[in-house]
């Protein structure tokens, strides 16, 4: 572009002196029985493997440090998704132990009770959460069955007092009838 042939023509502008003072100081003192012509190359040859060499040197200390700076990003990424599983693991763990443990406790008592084991214990409704709330349900829920077995048992004694009572009235009228 043109922005970009200008910026280069004024690094060469800039440099043009140096270079032609650098030229100019070769040309003047040649080697005895060289052309100053050929000084200048072999000065000028000189000075770039100076510079190939420092160029190389820079660039193999670059290189071994992008090498250190990428070891250590990947050491970094490891580390980073071992903590996240150790985190999760401990997560896990807390979690069933906060919320599994609740959930087993009352949910093992609910076929006890289904199954008409009236004694079953009713754990956690001292907790003062949703299991608390279940637990206390669950309590309610086997109060009313133990009050529905009362009365079942309660009617049924009633029941066999009238039979009983009918069976014995029954049996006087028999005698009297005799």
């Amino acid at each position: 572009s043109h922005a970009t042939d200008s910026v280069k023509g004024a690094e060469i502008a800039a440099a043009a002196p140096g270079f032609d003072a650098y030229v100019k100081a070769a040309m003047a003192a040649p080697r005895a029985g060289e052309a100053p012509r050929d000084a200048v190359a072999r000065d000028m040859g000189n000075r770039l493997d100076t510079l190939h060499k420092q160029f190389d040197a820079r660039e193999s200390e670059i290189g071994a440090q992008m090498t250190r700076k990428s070891h250590q990003a990947v050491l970094a990424g490891v580390i980073a998704i071992a903590l996240s599983l150790v985190l999760g693991s401990v997560l896990v763990i807390a979690l069933q132990r906060i919320l599994g443990r609740p959930v087993t406790a009352v949910t093992a008592t609910i076929p006890r009770l289904a199954d008409g084991d009236l004694d079953a214990p009713v754990r956690g409704a001292h907790r003062n959460d949703e299991f608390g709330d279940l637990a206390r349900a669950l309590e309610v829920f086997k109060a009313n069955a133990v009050e529905t077995v009362r009365l079942r048992a309660a009617q049924d004694a009633a029941r066999a007092e009238a039979d009983a009572e009918r069976t014995r009235s029954e049996a006087a009228k028999a005698a009297a009838a005799a």
